[in-house]
């Protein structure tokens, strides 16, 4: 399986990535620690909105829980599952995806 995991989509949100980091350091000490270790798949991780976080800003230009209409929805989800079940067909594989959001804010 493939899991893709977003992070930061607001800048000032940074529990998500904490979260990811975490994760990915736990996996290397577990191929440390233990020799029959077998992680069977990939991760992904992303962080979604990388101006706001050099700014330390919850976002730059638009909010992004703010431009989130019944019209621009509709367009995201066809697109989107168009183009996520293409993929998914080309390299049958189990695709995962994950948002972190948080309320803590720096």
């Amino acid at each position: 399986p493939l899991l893709l995991i977003l992070t930061q989509v607001h800048g000032n949100e940074p529990a998500g990535y904490y979260a990811v980091h975490e994760l990915f350091q736990r996996i290397d000490q577990e191929y440390q620690n233990k020799a029959d270790f077998d992680y069977r798949g990939q991760i992904v991780a992303l962080r979604g909105n990388l101006a706001a976080i050099a700014s330390g800003q919850r976002f730059i230009d638009e909010d992004f829980n703010r431009i989130w209409t019944d019209e621009r929805v509709k367009q995201i989800q066809n697109s989107s599952k168009k183009k996520i079940w293409n993929m998914r067909k080309q390299s049958n594989i189990l695709l995962y995806f994950l948002s972190l959001y948080s309320f803590l804010q720096e």
